[in-house]
């Protein structure tokens, strides 16, 4: 049970009560991916310094050691050595299975198992057997991840790939990603999106740009929603909805402008 203590504009001052104790927000969460500290830190280190939660991810645990070892061990809490709160999340990574991949790139089973067995090699990717299914994800802990990251997003994200779709579409004058995508893509923490929100600015056909957010959705498999906003509406911000996305982060998207 979350209670607020106080609030000042934004801020808020509050605690959070678990059955495993009380969290003081807003807190500095420990990150411990497979339910430890890097660092060789301690339960009790993380005592002695007043921590009331750590962060734990729950896909990683589920590939490394387990969840049948963590169970036969007593359940999380006991696996870490750890009796206050724990919050865990997937960690945002997806997992793809290789007829996930075969579909997504076009290329046939063998050439897939191929290129996934040398990407596990060498560290690259994650694997686990699921049933018959072999399942493969990044490997968060790979010292190159994040350029690796940064490219594919830059060839195959959110970005290019919704500005493609923007490019064909006659009355587009410019265009936004805001909204939460555009606040985790500015640094800002929080949950993994669910979806994208774009804002585009124009006389583009509204059907056409429905069409468009639905292409969009269908290669980034993330649903995609697109409004439409007058250039006049635009300039002038006067609108509620206008002045709040602009209070936030905006991402600008870059489609060739076509022109009325």
């Amino acid at each position: 049970m979350y209670k607020l203590i106080k609030k000042d504009g934004n801020a808020r001052r509050g605690e959070f009560k678990t059955c495993h104790g009380t969290i003081q927000t807003p807190v500095f969460m420990n990150v411990g991916t497979l339910a430890a500290i890097k660092g060789a830190v301690s339960t009790v280190d993380l005592k002695e310094i007043g921590c009331h939660v750590e962060l734990s991810n729950t896909y990683h645990l589920h590939l490394r050691p387990g969840d049948k070892i963590i169970k036969q061990l007593g359940g999380l809490h006991k696996f870490m050595n750890w009796d206050r709160a724990v919050l865990t999340d997937s960690g945002g990574f997806q997992v793809f299975s290789l007829s996930d991949l075969r579909r997504l790139t076009g290329h046939g089973l063998s050439m897939v198992h191929k290129e996934v067995n040398l990407l596990v090699d060498g560290g690259v990717l994650l694997d686990r057997r699921a049933g018959r299914n072999r399942q493969v994800s990044a490997n968060p802990e790979y010292p190159l991840i994040g350029p690796l990251t940064t490219m594919v997003e830059a060839t195959y994200g959110a970005l290019p790939v919704i500005a493609e779709v923007l490019e064909d579409l006659t009355g587009v004058e410019d265009a936004f990603i805001y909204g939460s995508w555009a606040a985790r893509h500015s640094g800002e923490s929080g949950p993994l999106p669910r979806d994208i929100d774009v804002i585009v600015v124009g006389t583009v056909n509204p059907r056409e740009l429905a069409a468009a957010a639905q292409r969009a959705t269908a290669q980034l498999r993330t649903e995609v929603n697109a409004r439409r906003i007058s250039p006049a509406a635009w300039a002038a911000g006067t609108d509620p909805f206008i002045k709040t996305i602009r209070s936030r982060p905006l991402v600008r998207l870059e489609p060739r402008r076509a022109t009325s």
